[in-house]
């Protein structure tokens, strides 16, 4: 009899327990529920005051594209022009690339850096992100901006394959062409490659579904390095340019229009995959080890059947004026890991 009731009894207190913990975690889901709603809108209403707040740094020059606001940052009084085209998904490529910028100014370049719709200070849009638009936008930016060719075009990442098209369809306009860690559209026809672009395009509307909380801008001050601030510190950037930068990751975070700019990329590597470099043109592609180490890991796993070189490889039509060249550091951040050497490499070749 005692045994029942001290069973009855057990039983009794550890549903009491149950209910207790369950009462607990709701409460646990609620107050955080709580604080991410009330971190939501207070970054949302600073997205608002930022986004209209004055440039006191001066990166901002916005110029009429296609019926709609691109910036086109120029700086520099020399007499060789360049053109720095970002790679994807760079929240303020005017600051991202001071370094390249900096360094490129005082080797006598007049430099411009294109923000496409979506990126940095130019609106967004809703215009396809296909590898047409794109490369018209760049052109008429370029034309509304007054910058004359030919000039060198200094492409990061995914812009290669815009830098190609442009090449492809303006000629006479580009008399050098910088490929940097650049996305290779002759790759797109390797299953992984393609499989991996599909899974990055789910996580990248995620992240930009969940950016709506502020994590973004919270994550820039918690896990700086993620976003290369660490290094723009080491690189002497300041304090202005930092914060800049900061608000920028909270504004321009996967934006709607990066996102359908990356579900194009299939089929604007579909597009470009049979392009090869013209005999007549100078090129360097620059690729980090880093870039190098990881497609070698791949095609020794079996998941490609060429690595980043033959890709690179594969475009080159003269030797003796198009090069690969490989330089240390971390792959798609060269401006912030190595950027001296990047840019000596591209003066004295």
């Amino acid at each position: 009899m005692q045994k029942d009731n001290f069973l009855k009894s057990l039983r009794v207190n550890i549903g009491f327990t149950i209910e207790v913990l369950k009462s607990f975690l709701i409460m646990l889901i609620v107050f955080f529920a709580i604080i991410i709603v009330l971190f939501s809108v207070i970054h949302n209403l600073l997205k608002i005051r930022e986004i209209y707040a004055e440039d006191t740094a001066g990166y901002k020059n916005l110029v009429d594209v296609n019926s709609n606001r691109m910036n086109v940052y120029i700086e520099g009084e020399g007499d060789k022009t360049a053109i720095l085209l970002s790679n994807f998904g760079e929240p303020s490529p005017v600051v991202k690339y001071k370094a390249y910028k900096d360094r490129l100014v005082d080797n006598n370049y007049r430099v411009v850096i294109i923000e496409y719709f979506g990126y940095g200070y130019s609106l967004s849009t809703k215009d396809t992100r296909d590898i047409e638009n794109i490369t018209n936008e760049i052109n008429e930016a370029l034309n509304k901006s007054g910058i004359e060719g030919p000039y060198m075009m200094i492409a990061n990442g995914i812009s290669g394959i815009y830098a190609e098209n442009y090449i492809d369809k303006f000629p006479d306009l580009v008399d050098k062409l910088v490929l940097i860690d650049s996305v290779y559209a002759n790759s797109i026809d390797e299953k992984y490659i393609k499989d991996t672009i599909q899974d990055n395009s789910f996580n990248i509307t995620l992240t930009s579904f969940i950016e709506n909380t502020g994590y973004a801008r919270i994550l820039s001050y918690i896990k700086p390095n993620i976003f290369g601030i660490d290094k723009m510190k080491e690189l002497g950037f300041s304090s202005s340019d930092i914060s800049l930068y900061r608000k920028m990751i909270a504004n321009r975070f996967y934006t709607k229009t990066m996102k359908n700019e990356y579900k194009n990329l299939i089929d604007n590597m579909e597009q470009s995959k049979d392009y090869v470099f013209p005999e007549y043109l100078n090129v360097i592609q620059i690729l980090s080890n880093e870039y190098i180490k990881e497609f070698s890991e791949y095609k020794k796993e079996k998941l490609i059947k060429k690595d980043i070189k033959q890709y690179a490889n594969d475009l080159i039509t003269n030797y003796e004026i198009q090069k690969i060249i490989n330089i240390k550091g971390e792959k798609n951040n060269l401006n912030l890991s190595n950027p001296d050497e990047v840019i000596n490499t591209i003066i004295t070749n």
